[in-house]
């Protein structure tokens, strides 16, 4: 397939696309505290900052379910369990009274500590590329004059996006 390119498409920016504001979790919150900040703002995964509010991660609800399968692991009942399916995940840790959190159970342990990221000013074909080659669905947007993170682009963002642009 032979790429095509838009001059309207080459405008599109990461500040066109992005998300804000931004949602963070913390490395101190707990599995169960992301479970429930996902949920109720409807989002899939979140940039972790330490206490000093550097970037140092992302967590995801694919992180939450690979928590809850090493959590089941340990129990000698988990093999008679059927498979957790992430939405299921989520609700359960996040209304579950009888979880006991340990040091185990905090966003550090479980977080991906390689975090993807493009400039305000990248364009949408950067954003694409980049996305298509780590194959991840989010990228954090970064201002390049402070170097602070300012938003989140999704693959729905970029989808939402083009559905709303006006035919050429």
């Amino acid at each position: 397939m032979t790429p095509v390119k838009s001059k309207k498409l080459d405008a599109i920016t990461a500040k066109n696309l992005m998300s804000t504001p931004l949602i963070e979790a913390r490395t101190a919150d707990t599995i169960r505290q992301l479970a429930n900040l996902l949920l109720n703002k409807n989002i899939s995964g979140v940039p972790v900052l330490d206490p000093l509010d550097n970037l140092v991660g992302v967590i995801t609800k694919t992180d939450i379910l690979r928590y809850e399968r090493h959590r089941l692991g340990s129990r000698s009942h988990a093999k008679t369990m059927r498979p957790a399916r992430p939405g299921d995940t989520l609700e359960h840790i996040a209304e579950s009274d009888s979880l006991t959190e340990t040091e185990e159970d905090l966003v550090e342990h479980w977080m991906t500590p390689h975090v993807l990221g493009v400039g305000a000013q990248a364009s949408i074909y950067e954003i694409a590329k980049a996305m298509s080659l780590h194959q991840v669905h989010r990228l954090f947007v970064r201002d390049e004059r402070t170097g602070k993170l300012c938003g989140v682009i999704t693959t729905f963002d970029i989808l939402r996006h083009l559905a709303e642009a006006p035919d050429e």
